[in-house]
């Protein structure tokens, strides 16, 4: 009788442990889910959208340099910059993982490569965390192969 009670407190400590780490993996993946949530939801508002295309489809044909960019254009860049730092922020965090991310893989390292420059004469001396992550992310993507979904 005593082994029989031990052996139903075993199958029984076994079970909560199996539903202990299924709790675990649920909210890890809520965790990330929430997360990723947030970041589309700074991606995709209007502005910043409209900054994106702006860049890609206009400043990509300017050369960066003195007098070249209007204010517009440094605005439109700023606000690409900020968004995708923010992304960068939450990839250095652990709050997103890179294949969350996939989607803006191409849109990403594009803006980047046009936006370069401008970022680089924002790290003069006294400003060399500027859209630090911006970088950070850009540097992570260059060497992930995206897998996105048709």
């Amino acid at each position: 009788m005593t082994s029989t009670i031990a052996l139903i407190s075993l199958v029984f400590q076994i079970a909560l442990c199996g539903i202990f780490i299924l709790n675990l993996f649920m909210t890890r993946q809520t965790f990330f889910a929430n997360n990723y949530n947030r970041l589309v939801d700074v991606l995709q508002s209007d502005a910043v959208r409209d900054a994106r295309h702006y860049v890609v489809d206009q400043l990509r044909h300017k050369e960066y340099g003195a007098g070249t960019w209007t204010d517009e254009d440094k605005q439109m860049a700023s606000k690409v910059c900020g968004a995708y730092g923010t992304v960068g922020v939450y990839l250095e965090k652990g709050m997103v993982r890179l294949k969350d991310i996939d989607a803006y893989h191409v849109n990403l390292l594009a803006c980047y490569g046009v936006l370069r420059p401008f970022i680089m004469e924002k790290k003069t001396p006294g400003g060399e965390q500027y859209w630090r992550h911006f970088t950070y992310l850009a540097d992570k993507l260059k060497t992930h192969k995206p897998k996105l979904v048709a």
